[in-house]
């Protein structure tokens, strides 16, 4: 069987720059989540800086579903264990808003697809596919899972595992967009990764940051600020087998490494709800778009031109 394994070294969809010169007081490169993290401010001191590499370090380790921590129940620990545990508000928090995205997106979202994301990594990667009895039989598995959440105490029922990758980003946006409001810093600029980002001001004179989208050329770009931004993407992960394209992108309803949409881009206020709707819409296309459109802004590409652009989300041209 032939095959092709096609990752971006540097996975980031979405490059950004300022619409004048101006140096950020603190800037930090950082890997965490799986992903290059650019955390760059324009205010604020090395106290304020301090705490927020320190709260994405702490969410890092929290939402890890691979590996263990001595004295911390994380993701992993909840996978490894059906006791009752008592977890971080942070923990309890991002499963009670995972269990909500479940039922908003009328399941397309699911975090306990751990396992069957699990077992396209590991067959993909060898340059396989999974047989469809093996993806059934982890379907099915998961539908017989559950997760119960009560205050700080967290259950894990079944076999199903947890998987937190189309969430965790746009989650720790959401804690750093908390915390930069609370101590009113406005002019910020956080990517993790290029495909999940928080946008703030730049300058009071000229608040807007481009954004270009590197598949659509550096010629295309947003003028954006104060908001966040939500990408999924085959192009930034993606596999060829005999021909035809698989994505890291797993459908909880019929367990298949495949989507509608390959690139999908979300604006919106919450970055835990545009990281939620940019998967969501990959798997569903652009028709979700008839029920979401009072919900955000959004940007539809089909590798070839945009198929569908939400009328506030306007593109420019150099």
């Amino acid at each position: 069987m032939k095959h092709k394994h096609i990752l971006l070294l540097f996975p980031l969809l979405l490059s950004l720059s300022s619409c004048e010169n101006d140096t950020p007081v603190f800037q930090e490169y950082l890997y965490l989540f799986d992903t290059f993290v650019d955390m760059r401010l324009y205010e604020g001191n090395k106290e304020q800086k301090d705490h927020l590499v320190s709260l994405l370090k702490e969410l890092d380790t929290l939402l890890d579903p691979y590996q263990s921590y001595q004295g911390v129940n994380n993701l992993h620990a909840i996978n490894e264990s059906q006791e009752r545990m008592e977890v971080s508000p942070y923990l309890s928090e991002f499963l009670t808003l995972s269990l909500q995205a479940k039922e908003e997106t009328k399941g397309y979202i699911d975090p306990l697809i751990g396992s069957l994301s699990s077992l396209w990594k590991s067959d993909l990667e060898k340059g396989v596919i999974p047989s469809q009895e093996e993806i059934d039989y982890l379907l099915q598995e998961k539908e017989n899972s559950s997760l119960s959440i009560e205050g700080n105490y967290v259950q894990r029922s079944g076999s199903a595992t947890l998987d937190s990758g189309a969430l965790a980003k746009g989650y720790a946006l959401k804690k750093v967009k908390e915390y930069l409001e609370e101590q009113k810093i406005n002019r910020y600029l956080f990517s993790l990764g290029g495909s999940s980002i928080l946008l703030g001001e730049k300058t009071s004179q000229n608040k807007d940051f481009k954004v270009s989208i590197r598949e659509l050329g550096d010629q295309l770009y947003f003028q954006l600020h104060s908001t966040s931004l939500g990408t999924s993407s085959i192009y930034q992960q993606k596999y060829e087998i005999d021909g035809k394209i698989y994505s890291h992108i797993i459908n909880p309803m019929n367990g298949k490494a495949e989507v509608k949409s390959p690139l999908v881009v979300v604006s919106g206020l919450d970055p835990f709800t545009m990281d939620c709707y940019s998967t969501y819409f990959a798997l569903c296309g652009q028709e979700v778009m008839a029920t979401m459109e009072e919900r955000c802004d959004a940007l539809f590409y089909d590798g070839k031109e945009i198929t569908y652009r939400s009328e506030s989300l306007e593109v420019y041209q150099r």
